[in-house]
């Protein structure tokens, strides 16, 4: 991440001990924000459930947001992952459809298995360094989409796969947190819709291009 977006400056440990203290912060920061929601908890509240001095997280955190950046910037990689392993496999024009619409119930397992994610989430609102990197998380991952789009549709425009790939990144992360929060059946109704959407407009770019 580039020092104008989302990174924050903070110093990083050396020491067994200071890693070990580091880890715990991000752990009880993760643990208690998502049980009652971001803006509810302190940054002394977050060192006294960790067993850390107060001084300590400020020494490589200086403030919650940057918890928060840290917390996140680990989801991420793991959602990146999962979206990776979902889609390298496909090869073939009738395939992508299908992948997309698997990596659309995954990102749903993945908050369906941390229910927490969904108020960590919701503080990201709170912080423009947040904000942007929620923005670059969706543009990486919409470009990973058009590099695995580009070889099966090479007459389409790559301003016109990026667009694609922006939407259904940045609709993929909205979609799946109303679901959650709704009823199981609504939820599913909607999941279906979306994977509906989806084949559409793949067979519009297929025909075209």
């Amino acid at each position: 991440m580039s020092e104008s977006g989302s990174q924050v400056t903070r110093r990083r440990p050396v020491q067994a001990r200071s890693r070990e203290r580091v880890e715990r912060s991000l752990s009880t920061a993760r643990e208690l924000s998502g049980e009652r929601g971001y803006d509810a908890v302190s940054m002394r509240e977050i060192a006294s459930a960790a067993g850390v001095p107060i001084s300590s997280v400020y020494q490589y955190f200086p403030d919650k947001g940057a918890l928060l950046l840290a917390i996140m910037e680990e989801y991420y990689g793991l959602m990146h992952s999962a979206l990776r392993d979902t889609l390298e496999s496909v090869t073939e024009l009738d395939q992508i459809a299908g992948a997309l619409q698997r990596a659309l119930r995954r990102y749903a397992d993945f908050f369906r298995d941390d229910p927490g994610l969904i108020n960590l989430w919701s503080g990201l609102q709170a912080d423009p360094r947040l904000v942007q990197q929620d923005v670059e998380d969706t543009y990486r991952n919409a470009e990973y989409c058009v590099e695995l789009l580009r070889p099966m549709l090479p007459g389409a425009p790559r301003a016109e796969l990026r667009a694609f790939g922006l939407f259904f990144m940045h609709s993929l992360g909205s979609l799946i947190r109303f679901v959650l929060l709704v009823d199981d059946r609504d939820g599913r109704a909607v999941l279906k819709e979306a994977s509906r959407l989806i084949e559409l407009r793949l067979r519009d770019l297929i025909e075209r291009y």
